[in-house]
């Protein structure tokens, strides 16, 4: 009997520790409305190329593209302030996403993706997370995204269905999570590389690639509660601990 309340008492342990991401400001296509109906501002420009489809929703999925390279297409707020990327407040972004397709320039300078997830915190402290058919790059450049602010191109099969894409950035490093399982992690960069704080974006951002996608969902906590590996570690000792000394008595 004392095993079984100690192990409860671990298993609440565990359960505080977890990661309890509620959204603090979300897009759900389940609701059967754009993200202009639920905060977001769309911002779309052809350039002087062909006007690209208006996006749409059916099904809980939000139909975007294709776009072409000469324009964009993508949606972003900036009403709720985001914790400083370099300190020990937690933020978290998720996203359940398909590509159809994202093409992307790159003349090894510079490096932009047909579709991306911006955030920038109040020091313009910024990550960019892109994506092309074959994978994913975080960059910490928000304007010019930089090879030299860059991480690699990491391989990541982003078309043959949706996957679920988690970015936490804590302590002034952004760690990536694909379906659960970590894929990447960069350091934050400069202060004033983004002209835009507070501020979270998603879809064709530029005029150097095009993009068609699905996605159902996308939200971002500014106060996330994430798991520390050496808090887990502790617990996982304690049990140790118990379950020996149970076994002795």
């Amino acid at each position: 009997m004392r095993l079984v309340c100690c192990g409860s008492f671990i298993v609440g342990l565990l359960a505080a520790n977890a990661n309890s991401i509620a959204a603090t400001v979300t897009y759900d296509a389940s609701l059967n409305t754009l993200p202009d109906a639920q905060g977001w501002t769309l911002y779309q420009n052809n350039n002087g190329g062909p006007t690209p489809p208006a996006p749409t929703v059916s099904g809980g999925i939000l139909y975007q593209g294709p776009t072409t390279v000469d324009g964009y297409q993508s949606w972003d707020t900036a009403s709720t302030p985001l914790p400083n990327f370099t300190g020990t407040t937690a933020f978290s972004m998720t996203a359940h996403l398909k590509i159809i397709n994202s093409d992307y320039y790159d003349d090894g300078n510079q490096w932009k993706p047909g579709y991306a997830i911006y955030m920038s915190d109040p020091s313009e402290h910024t990550f960019v997370l892109g994506f092309s058919n074959t994978g994913v790059r975080l960059s910490t450049d928000g304007n010019a995204v930089l090879d030299s602010n860059s991480g690699p191109l990491v391989p990541l099969n982003t078309t043959s269905s949706f996957n679920t894409y988690q970015l936490n950035v804590v302590s002034g490093e952004a760690s990536l999570f694909v379906n659960g399982n970590f894929l990447t992690s960069l350091a934050v960069g400069a202060a004033g590389a983004y002209a835009y704080p507070n501020y979270v974006a998603f879809g064709d951002p530029t005029f150097t690639g095009g993009s068609q996608t699905e996605l159902t969902s996308l939200s971002y906590n500014t106060n996330a509660q994430l798991p520390e590996p050496a808090s887990l570690s502790l617990l996982g000792l304690g049990a140790f601990s118990l379950l020996a000394r149970h076994r002795r008595a």
